[in-house]
């Protein structure tokens, strides 16, 4: 069961565009109808559900999908391990919930409670959430177009069904049943890949450790990825704040999971690599990756700088003007997270060395708790905006320290300072090009479209005829071979 890398990279890309274009025609719609506060306290509320929700994952989907790649060609091995790990998932989703609606019923108040009741659906959806087996058989196309339907019928469902602030509900009940559909639907193909076993060949507890030491760092991600939305609404007690974040959030992890997809992809081919002892081989994967992440990275975040202030109001519309200044902060995690994406998940995770990026998120979650204590008191979501970059920063460079001796550091680094400076010309370019059109009374939209356009022709002839970048021309040939 051979699959394509360039192929898959291209299904889990194309699953990304998709993931990126449908909220590009619902946020835009749900900024103005709900507004900033009403946004802000689904955000905070949706923090809340996510520690429970990771509870129930219990690191499982990692373990999972990394076991899968071990055993792919080998229906009976795969077909028990698949009911091992849903059969432990059963039984931490059905914990989780039990705990959290004894949160929400005993800790919440009566106006945030429904919410909370609803978003149940979130916690129960992870149970049915199997994608992590499909990944590590290579087979992207399922969840592709699987999530390709469900999104496409979920923003028609938003345009339908919400008008108004007094919607939030509903919008947020949308939102948690195309979660749950989504994933339910993964199950009508399970069999072409697997059999029933044997009850007496099933030992879902014998990966307790093991599972225990990827959780450890999923806890310790939440604290910088989600922690800060609730720190924000505890130490603000600002559902605008919150909101103006939540949007800043949303915008940068749907350009970053274009980057960071290529991790997801390279799992399971880096650890098949890895069980066959071709070190040659998976340093070369490895340095292909760092190049191609940093390649995508740089130019999107120095055009979202340059573009922010020009790009706020026209796609959010009034009342975010905050999202300016956040998004011009936020925007340095894209040329720092891949980076840390590529060393840990697709390196130290298929050498099974995923103690050592556990020590690399935790002490980025000591760092960021630390800075938000005091950056959010003083700056608000700018403070957390800030903490966010310094933590993953920490990370980043711990992780690489980890996999120093698996790929050449000076060489990347190198690249990656030849790509930032390219991006940067580029970035003060389009900048520039804002500053010009506006003194001469043109519309922002145009504005807008032409600074991309322009900003896309110009750091591609930077990089294809000027740097002479190798790592362009290689994707370009690949783009244009059958396999």
């Amino acid at each position: 069961m051979t699959h394509s890398l360039k192929k898959n990279y291209l299904y889990n890309v194309m699953y990304q565009v998709i993931s990126i274009i449908v909220p590009f025609i619902t946020t835009p719609y749900i900024s103005r109808v709900l507004g900033a506060d009403a946004i802000g306290e689904y955000s905070y509320t949706a923090s809340i559900v996510t520690y429970f929700s990771i509870a129930a994952t219990m690191g499982l989907a990692m373990y999972g999908q990394r076991e899968i790649a071990y055993v792919r060609n080998d229906r009976g091995k795969r077909s028990i391990l698949f009911f091992e790990v849903e059969l432990y998932k059963l039984l931490t989703t059905t914990v989780c919930v039990i705990l959290f609606l004894m949160f929400a019923f005993r800790y919440s108040s009566s106006s945030r409670r429904i919410l909370y009741l609803v978003q149940t659906t979130t916690i129960i959806s992870v149970f049915f959430d199997i994608s992590w087996f499909y990944q590590g058989l290579e087979e992207f196309r399922i969840t592709v177009f699987r999530n390709l339907l469900i999104k496409i019928i979920g923003a028609i469902s938003i345009f339908v069904f919400v008008h108004t602030k007094d919607d939030l509900l509903l919008y947020v009940g949308l939102h948690c049943l195309i979660v749950f559909v989504s994933n339910a639907m993964l199950w009508l193909y399970l069999g072409r890949y697997i059999s029933f076993p044997s009850v007496r060949d099933l030992r879902p507890f014998r990966f307790t450790w093991t599972m225990l030491e990827m959780f450890i760092p999923l806890i310790a991600i939440q604290v910088y990825t989600v922690l800060d939305k609730t720190m924000i609404g505890r130490i603000t007690q600002s559902a605008y704040e919150n909101g103006c974040y939540e949007q800043t959030t949303k915008m940068i992890n749907m350009v970053m999971a274009l980057v960071t997809s290529l991790g997801t992809v390279m799992l399971p081919r880096m650890a098949a690599v890895y069980a066959e002892h071709n070190d040659k081989r998976f340093e070369e994967l490895a340095t292909k990756a760092f190049h191609y992440v940093i390649l995508l990275a740089c130019p999107l975040c120095a055009g979202l700088i340059a573009v922010s202030a020009n790009f706020v109001p026209i796609f959010y519309g009034p009342g975010y003007d905050r999202v300016i200044d956040l998004l011009r902060i936020y925007s340095f995690v894209l040329i720092i997270i891949p980076l840390s994406n590529i060393a840990g998940y697709a390196i130290l995770m298929p050498m099974g060395q995923h103690n050592k990026g556990t020590i690399a998120v935790v002490t980025g979650a000591f760092v960021n708790f630390s800075l938000n204590l005091f950056l959010i008191a003083i700056w608000k979501s700018i403070g957390a905006a800030v903490a966010t970059i310094v933590a993953e920063s920490v990370v980043t460079l711990i992780h690489l320290y980890f996999v120093r001796k698996k790929v050449s550091l000076s060489s990347i680094g190198k690249y990656y300072i030849r790509n930032v400076l390219t991006a940067a010309v580029m970035g003060i370019f389009v900048y520039l090009i804002r500053i010009e059109l506006v003194q001469v009374g043109m519309k922002p939209i145009v504005v807008l479209l032409i600074q991309i356009l322009s900003g896309v022709i110009f750091y591609y002839v930077l990089i294809a005829h000027v740097v002479k970048d190798e790592s362009l021309r290689q994707v370009l040939l690949s783009l244009l071979r059958r396999r």
